[in-house]
């Protein structure tokens, strides 16, 4: 009886803390490093947390980024510690140094996947950090390897309203549609030695996926196997990338905000949809004159520049502050400025030798060309080269065709980052100028 009241008690005085029902859990140690994680347990869910330097639980008013944790199949168990093994270090040196300014969160399951009833305790226990510890629902980052990577793409399939971005390493699940994920920032590592998931999967995964508009970073290592882990925690801008994201973060599907003067505008923008209400934006936010507004309106058609936002509100009826602005311009870059030439030939025309004309030449295996004389345009002077008997300044403006995506196309090995839009047209190269004053009688 006296146990269950020192419980009862423990209980009563983590309410008060801002932590409800978090239970002390008798950890094992099997790390020297690993006691600033807290042990507790959540409605029979038990984890591991570290909050961040300076949290005040009371008193704060500050909301703090939540990174969560899927471990892999080798760390599974009861013990509340091996969860850490693969990562956990490196996070809480960032949370210590202040390079990641929030709370971490490694729950641990004996189950054979994260699935189901096991992700749903993840979300009750994240639910109960919303609202008793000051952790920002915007801004929760979702990451784990090999077993914890398929929980990962779950959990972002299952509960996309909670993942503001994701990072699996070494594991992907599911079919080639990416459905809600289009609109979840992802960064994904794959082994190119790894025989689960094997670099065709990986692959076809990210091809499909970006087919269909999503932004997938993909971290491919030819060399490296399955433990793909260590290399993405140890790149400086691991922190940095999850935390410039935020759930209100509008992704541009394919990619492309800049245009060309003359081509056409036809983009699709959008956030996670399932929140209770949407508005969108342009140019003013201090304005009522929404675009579009209701529980349906996560995306909207644009076909005009300007600076486009976006909020939404959950049910609790808070709307979100605004978005950061996506751009739409015409401001895309032309191709590299071509250069022609004329080989052995002479621009004075008529020559000695009887040459009447000159063939002006410029890169070839360019998608598009376009030539001018005396910077105006020439009807249908659309070849690599251009063959003229007619006085005047000449030049060329080429289209480069886009980058092709592929970081090896013999194994069709996707890119880390999507391929850029192809570019405008060029800068005209620096004018040939071709001459008509020589002859018999030309002094």
């Amino acid at each position: 009886m006296k146990k269950y009241y020192i419980v009862l008690l423990f209980t009563f005085f983590l309410a008060n803390q801002g932590l409800a029902q978090f239970i002390a859990y008798p950890n094992e140690v099997l790390f020297n490093w690993a006691s600033p994680y807290k042990s507790y347990s959540y409605q029979g869910q038990y984890f591991r947390i570290k909050y961040p330097n300076n949290y005040d639980s009371i008193n704060g008013t500050k909301k703090y980024p939540v990174i969560l944790f899927f471990h892999g199949f080798g760390e599974r168990g009861t013990d509340n510690e091996n969860q850490l093994k693969h990562g956990g270090q490196r996070t809480l040196n960032a949370i210590n140094s202040g390079e990641f300014p929030g709370i971490a969160v490694y729950p641990q399951t004996t189950a054979v996947s994260w699935d189901g009833g096991n992700l749903v305790s993840v979300v009750n226990l994240l639910d109960e950090l919303i609202a008793k510890s000051h952790a920002d629902p915007d801004r929760i980052y979702v990451h784990g390897l090999s077993l914890g990577a398929e929980g990962v793409w779950r959990f972002a399939f299952q509960y996309p309203q909670y993942t503001a971005a994701i990072f699996p390493m070494s594991g992907v699940v599911g079919g080639n549609t990416a459905g809600v994920t289009r609109f979840i920032p992802t960064w994904l590592s794959q082994g190119g030695l790894d025989r689960n998931p094997t670099p065709f999967t990986g692959n076809s995964r990210v091809i499909a996926w970006r087919n269909q508009g999503a932004n997938i970073r993909y971290s491919y290592m030819p060399t490296t196997g399955h433990g793909t882990w260590n290399a993405q925690y140890s790149k400086s801008e691991f922190f940095p990338w999850v935390l410039e994201k935020h759930k209100t973060d509008i992704t541009v599907l394919f990619g492309q905000s800049s245009f060309c003067e003359g081509d056409p505008i036809n983009i699709t923008l959008g956030i996670t949809g399932g929140f209770a209400d949407y508005q969108w934006i342009k140019d003013d936010t201090t304005g009522t004159n929404y675009i579009t507004t209701g529980s349906g309106s996560n995306t909207i058609l644009v076909t005009d520049v300007g600076n486009y936002f976006v909020r939404f509100k959950r049910s609790n009826n808070i709307w979100t502050k605004w978005s950061k602005p996506v751009n739409v311009n015409r401001n895309l870059e032309g191709a590299s400025q071509p250069t022609t030439n004329i080989g052995n030939q002479s621009l004075n025309l008529p020559t000695i030798a009887g040459q009447q004309s000159v063939v002006i030449t410029g890169p070839q295996g360019i998608d598009s060309y376009q030539w001018f004389r005396n910077a105006t345009i020439i009807s249908g002077a659309t070849n690599f080269n251009y063959t003229t008997s007619t006085s005047g300044a000449y030049a060329l403006s080429v289209r480069t065709d886009r980058a092709s995506g592929w970081q090896d196309e013999a194994e069709t090995i996707p890119t880390e980052f999507q391929a850029p839009p192809q570019p405008c047209f060029s800068d005209p190269s620096e004018p040939l100028v071709v001459t008509t004053e020589n002859g018999l009688n030309v002094p």
